[in-house]
């Protein structure tokens, strides 16, 4: 009884937050730039998102680290394949409808209209796997890497794309799988 409570209440918050953010935050601004970006995405056929980290991962690595270039980059490369294949697994056992599915035309959708797997939301997932990452790295800019993947999580959002939950949980298996992938890496090297 007091977890379908709990459930129910934090479906209402999750809608709530999907819509302030999907509707009410609408500017003709942000919808130029993510009508774009969207439409890049699909007219290319790939995820320009990730290929986008990616290169920033490698042009950031080649300028700070460039003598450990291919081990940093591999490593990095290896994370962010094993956090999506965490969020691919995930998407099949959990089965969660995007807000298409259940909002309809409702949602202020862009041209990626997407009807399943919504709960994780893999784009989120690499960009805090990659923030997380660079965090470690370049110390200094880790305000930078998160404000950034913070914003890939909030335009899944506000596309239509994932419910702001699917973004947090991404969040926290980006963040957690690269922060254990290098605990363990560390304590490898270590002995």
């Amino acid at each position: 009884m007091h977890t379908s409570l709990f459930v129910s209440e934090l479906r209402k918050i999750d809608y709530t937050i999907f819509w302030l953010i999907n509707k009410d935050a609408h500017n003709s601004i942000l919808d130029y730039f993510m009508s774009l970006w969207t439409k890049v995405d699909v007219t290319l056929g790939i995820n320009t998102g990730l290929v986008f980290l990616v290169i920033m991962v490698g042009v950031i690595i080649w300028f700070t680290n460039r003598e450990e270039f291919w081990p940093e980059f591999l490593l990095a490369s290896g994370i962010i394949i094993m956090g999506g294949i965490l969020v691919h697994y995930i998407k099949d056992a959990v089965g969660r409808m995007r807000p298409l599915s259940i909002f309809g035309d409702q949602v202020n959708a862009f041209s990626e209209r997407l009807y399943r797997g919504s709960f994780p939301s893999g784009h989120t997932q690499v960009a805090f796997s990659v923030a997380t990452f660079l965090s470690t790295r370049i110390k200094k800019y880790w305000w930078l890497f998160f404000l950034i993947a913070a914003f890939v999580g909030f335009e899944r959002v506000y596309v239509g794309s994932h419910f702001p939950l699917d973004v947090g949980a991404a969040a926290v298996i980006g963040t957690g799988t690269t922060w254990i992938v290098l605990k363990l890496m560390e304590s490898l090297s270590n002995k």
